[in-house]
């Protein structure tokens, strides 16, 4: 039998400690390039969050007349799940307002979009009736309301309007508003009543379609209104018509 050489027994223990202690380093700093180029870049949290940011978001968003080149603002953004690939429609020569209450959701948001590349995103910290907000009037094609009316953020139909009529100022002419009003019938108003206050903004509905939707990071079916902008009868210095009978 070979004598074993306690020399280099003693020297392959060293060098195992050395790699154990500098191949943990090695292991945390791959944890956080991982993280840097794949988690932050999808926040694959379940399959239908993989699903959605991978082909589904895009298709949807598409299908309600997302297109590239459109100036798209996203009110209620939270972490981007709709930001994220209305930014990657649009493009760059589009770009997508993303406006949160939520400074933490606004920072998470910006770390997905540097793993996605994309450079094509304003995020916006505000409330959007408390706060006079950094958007130039008629300049937006595309305004997402998703998961925003209802009677947890706006429960007075005053409030709701208001919202409605700045996001009527900032689309252009014949610009387009989809609404995602889930829990209305949990928390109001009911969809009868929504209707009455979109059109009472200034908006038309053009379609509505039942679409697969991400809503709290599951996949789930929900109905998609769209509509587009028309021109207010009344103004400050003209009656209404029905008033110069």
């Amino acid at each position: 039998m070979p004598r074993k050489d306690n020399r280099s027994i003693t020297g392959c223990g060293e060098r195992r400690r050395h790699a154990r202690r500098h191949g943990h380093m090695a292991a945390i700093d791959w944890f956080r390039v991982m993280l840097d180029r794949h988690e932050v870049k999808d926040r694959m949290i379940n399959s239908d969050v993989h699903t959605w940011c991978a082909t589904t978001g895009r298709r949807v968003l598409r299908g309600i007349g997302v297109s590239e080149g459109d100036a798209v603002a996203d009110f209620g953004c939270r972490e981007g799940r709709y930001t994220i690939p209305a930014a990657r429609i649009v493009g760059r020569t589009g770009c997508v307002y993303a406006i949160d209450r939520q400074r933490e959701s606004l920072n998470e948001l910006k770390e997905r979009a540097r793993g996605y590349g994309l450079t094509n995103i304003r995020t916006i910290w505000a409330d959007f009736l408390r706060k006079a907000l950094p958007l130039r009037p008629a300049s937006f094609d595309f305004v997402l309301l998703f998961d925003v009316l209802h009677g947890v953020f706006f429960p007075e139909a005053a409030q709701r309007i208001a919202l409605l009529e700045r996001v009527h100022e900032i689309l252009k002419p014949g610009g387009r508003l989809a609404v995602y009003p889930t829990h209305a019938a949990k928390y109001g108003p009911s969809h009868k009543q929504l209707e009455i206050d979109i059109h009472q903004a200034g908006f038309r509905e053009i379609s509505r379609s039942r679409r697969r939707l991400l809503h709290d990071d599951r996949l789930v079916r929900g109905w998609v209104l769209v509509y587009k902008t028309r021109r207010l009868q009344r103004s400050s210095t003209e009656p209404a018509a029905h008033e110069t009978r």
